[in-house]
């Protein structure tokens, strides 16, 4: 890939491999397929209105980052983070090491 990022990833869901595309519930819904998880299980993390949107249709939690300028009172989201480093704070106080 342009960017290298290949290799950080394990599952991989394209826009051609759903029909219907974000802010519907089917990219979300088949990334959890292939990658055998359960939507109480995910959140999912994005920078638009088409993301939390998305999320809230296929029963996901969702996070919104606040560093693309998305203000947080115009999208509703169940988490924020301000910095990248607000999201590693949360996954670690759910998977400790």
């Amino acid at each position: 890939t342009p960017l290298g990022l290949a290799n950080y990833f394990t599952t991989v869901v394209c826009a051609d491999d759903t029909v219907d595309h974000k802010p519907q519930a089917a990219p979300l819904l088949a990334y959890l397929s292939k990658a055998k998880i359960n939507p109480v299980d995910a959140i999912y993390i994005g920078d638009s209105i088409y993301d939390i949107q998305c999320a809230t249709s296929a029963g996901v939690d969702s996070g919104l980052v606040l560093w693309s300028g998305t203000s947080p009172d115009s999208i509703k989201a169940n988490y924020y983070f301000k910095t990248p480093d607000d999201i590693c704070r949360m996954l670690s106080d759910f998977h400790p090491t």
